[in-house]
């Protein structure tokens, strides 16, 4: 060697792990609408990285079955996991949600903000009804979270948030405006 960097035996015996950086044994995440697409690959993936994972639903019988096919491979795989059913259009349903969780689970370390509703409709005919439902959805129950999660995170010193937002919070179908509305204010929080 050159005396520039290591040798190549000296890097052929050192251990690989590109994943080690992402190790979440230990940690807690708290994953809104788990229980199918998005949401589900994103508890899989936290639980195959070691997190403890609380899968959350709304709560109907079709809710029920697949939050309890997603907790059935975690656990296959060798990871926890509780489900958690919450409406998040009644009142105080993301502050009962994190006190849920937190009574279950001891703490939430990583709070995924997945769940949201769109409801799309005319922008002429925007109804309040299903105006106040999906900003109860995708905005009150947010704060609520992130009101109740964010500061023992702090005060623990590590904690993670992550929204997943939407190309409608940038580039809004005239159908969607509600929606749109609520994933760039939960982007912009």
């Amino acid at each position: 060697g050159s005396g520039t960097g290591p040798t190549e035996s000296a890097m052929m015996s050192q251990p690989s792990a590109p994943l080690a950086a992402f190790d979440l044994t230990g940690r807690v995440a708290l994953v809104t609408g788990a229980r199918r697409e998005i949401g589900r690959a994103i508890a899989l993936a936290l639980a195959a990285q070691g997190a403890g994972v609380a899968v959350h639903h709304v709560g109907t019988e079709e809710e029920h079955r697949d939050a309890a096919a997603v907790l059935t491979e975690i656990r296959a795989a060798g990871s926890s996991a509780e489900a958690f059913a919450m409406d998040f259009g009644e009142d105080a349903a993301g502050t009962r949600l994190a006190a849920a969780v937190t009574a279950a689970l001891g703490r939430v370390d990583i709070l995924v903000l997945n769940a949201s509703i769109e409801l799309p409709e005319p922008f002429g005919t925007i109804d309040r009804a299903r105006f106040d439902r999906q900003i109860a959805v995708n905005l009150r129950s947010t704060l609520e979270l992130l009101q109740a999660l964010v500061p023992p995170m702090a005060q623990r010193g590590w904690g993670r948030v992550l929204a997943i937002g939407s190309v409608q919070q940038v580039l809004p179908h005239p159908a969607m405006l509600v929606y749109a509305g609520t994933k760039a204010a939960q982007h912009n929080w």
